[in-house]
């Protein structure tokens, strides 16, 4: 398979990637080239995330990909399926959803999993899209894929998606969206911003997370806008939930004190409060008015 060694533009990554469709899965370039494409920056995304790799020899440089997903939120059944069948499997690589995992110690829900073959595509997307050496991780290496910055705004955009479906995670308490991003928080950063957000920086113990407002997330839809997943649908229920700044009304102390009396954690009460009513209240407040009951 004849690949380009370097990226200089995001123009060389569209064209081998649609040429690697052609040639793999007999698919002519311009058909659904657009859907195409978008799939595939959203796959780079994931790559720089949590998508599993199976390096093979340095000489081949082939590598196949793997995805566990925890079973705790069903809609991750969807989301696996949509990478693997949606995205890798239009370049024509073989995938296959594997047998579930059961509940075990190490997996208290059980997970959902998917593989693919080894191809140098992957390789490919390790070695030239994301800039690194073999034996080099994205977990501990930073990545050389500056070229991103200057795709046009669309694919950014999936790609941005790709990540945050993989590392991405929706803050409560000051209603943000972060992705976990070291070692590469300065090129996370940077594309945000090229998207027009104001992310900031955070140190989340040993990692660092690039964190946007609510309202910025819901604004570039960072969360992929053809599936459902729990980060999207938490997402849109914090953007649109009822605040109580001072009063509360009567129904609304009535049931969470219900709920806490009951032996309810705070932290299960306002994911409650939020799915039930659409109303949001702070983790701190909740445990305040736990610590009361208790004394009383």
């Amino acid at each position: 398979m004849s690949l380009p060694n370097r990226i200089k533009t995001y123009h060389n990554f569209e064209s081998a990637v649609t040429a690697a469709r052609q040639r793999q899965a007999n698919i002519d370039r311009d058909i659904d080239r657009e859907n195409f494409l978008n799939s595939m920056y959203y796959l780079l995304g994931w790559f720089l995330g949590d998508l599993g790799k199976q390096y093979g020899s340095r000489r081949l440089t082939t590598a196949g990909l793997n995805l566990t997903l925890t079973k705790r939120h069903p809609e991750n059944q969807a989301l696996g399926d949509f990478v693997f069948f949606q995205c890798i499997q239009k370049l024509g690589v073989q995938v296959r959803r594997q047998p579930d995992r059961a509940p075990d110690k190490s997996s208290q829900y059980g997970a959902y999993r998917w593989d693919s073959r080894r191809s140098p595509l992957f390789g490919w997307f390790h070695l030239v899209c994301l800039g690194l050496e073999w034996d080099e991780r994205a977990s501990s290496n930073p990545v050389k894929t500056d070229w991103l910055l200057e795709a046009p705004l669309r694919r950014r955009l999936w790609f941005i998606r790709g990540l945050a479906d993989s590392d991405g995670d929706v803050h409560f308490n000051d209603k943000s969206v972060g992705i976990t991003t070291t070692p590469n928080t300065q090129f996370v950063h940077s594309l945000l911003k090229s998207v027009g957000c104001a992310p900031r920086v955070d140190l989340d113990g040993r990692s660092n997370k690039v964190v946007i407002t609510v309202k910025q997330a819901m604004r570039i839809m960072i969360f992929n806008p053809k599936l459902l997943t729990y980060r999207r649908r938490r997402l849109e229920s914090l953007a649109s939930a009822v605040t109580f700044q001072r009063r509360w009304p009567i129904w609304l102390q009535t049931e969470v004190t219900r709920l806490l009396s009951s032996g309810e954690a705070p932290r299960a009460v306002r994911d409650k409060m939020l799915e039930d009513h659409h109303v949001f209240i702070r983790l701190a407040t909740l445990q305040r008015k736990k610590a009361k009951l208790i004394e009383a």
